[in-house]
């Protein structure tokens, strides 16, 4: 942790509470203005808790790290995971993967119920073949997965191997097969995770002050007509 401070550049780490030292590790990250969330793990009240002291502001990919062993320790009861307490803690926000098969449409529409745009963050957990056709491809690891209907499986285990949707259809997924009206979808896309990372008044919505960098989207199909950075435009007619 001290050397990842000392490089300066360090702003938003991902960390399991229930990893010995972890504790300790978000208090001092958290006291550097270091932004620190629940990552993949296990951990009951207790270890919520702690870490929610020391300064754990959220979780990533909620929904997808509910540890398989916790959560029906008793037969035909539910067990309340990490990702259930953060849905209730007031303070939490929630990284939530929108390509509506890590997480179904059903715990979104809880999730918005629950915390509101201004809580949760889309995130799109995609890896390096995200905008490819289907097909096989190799990790940098030798693995191979398979982009198949939108999502992403390891060809030997079948196991979910990240995700391939990019951001403008997670959105497109929030207004058309959610229903989400459009300024909601694009505050938990924009202005929410600006606000996480403390750069809202630069970053993540149209006002005058701010950076002019802009998605312009098709009315009907949420294709990528242009882009511009400060104001300038980069490109256009990119379908994503």
């Amino acid at each position: 942790v001290a050397e990842l401070l000392e490089t300066g550049m360090l702003r938003y780490m991902t960390i399991s509470p229930a990893v010995p030292g972890a504790v300790e590790a978000i208090r001092r990250l958290t006291q550097s203005g270091v932004i620190c969330v629940s990552g993949h793990s296990s951990g009951d009240e207790r270890v919520f808790a702690a870490a929610a002291d020391a300064g754990l502001k959220g979780i990533s990919h909620w929904y997808n790290n509910n540890h398989r062993d916790q959560l029906m320790i008793e037969q035909g009861v539910h067990t309340p995971v990490l990702c259930d307490r953060a849905l209730i803690h007031p303070d939490f926000f929630l990284e939530i993967i929108c390509d509506l098969q890590h997480v179904d449409p059903v715990f979104l529409k809880l999730a918005l119920m629950v915390k509101g745009p201004g809580r949760i963050a889309v995130i799109s957990d995609s890896i390096a073949a995200a905008g490819l056709p289907d097909g096989i491809y190799r990790n940098h690891d030798g693995r191979e997965y398979e982009l198949k209907d939108g999502g992403v499986h390891e060809v030997i285990t079948g196991g979910r191997f990240g995700s391939c949707v990019t951001q403008p259809a997670e959105f497109a997924n929030l207004v058309e097969r959610l229903g989400i009206p459009l300024p909601e979808a694009a505050r938990m896309c924009a202005l929410t995770p600006a606000q996480i990372l403390g750069v809202d008044k630069e970053l993540g919505s149209i006002q005058p002050g701010k950076a002019a960098d802009l998605l312009l989207l098709d009315a009907d199909t949420f294709d990528i007509r242009g882009v511009f950075i400060d104001g300038l435009p980069l490109g256009s007619g990119l379908a994503f």
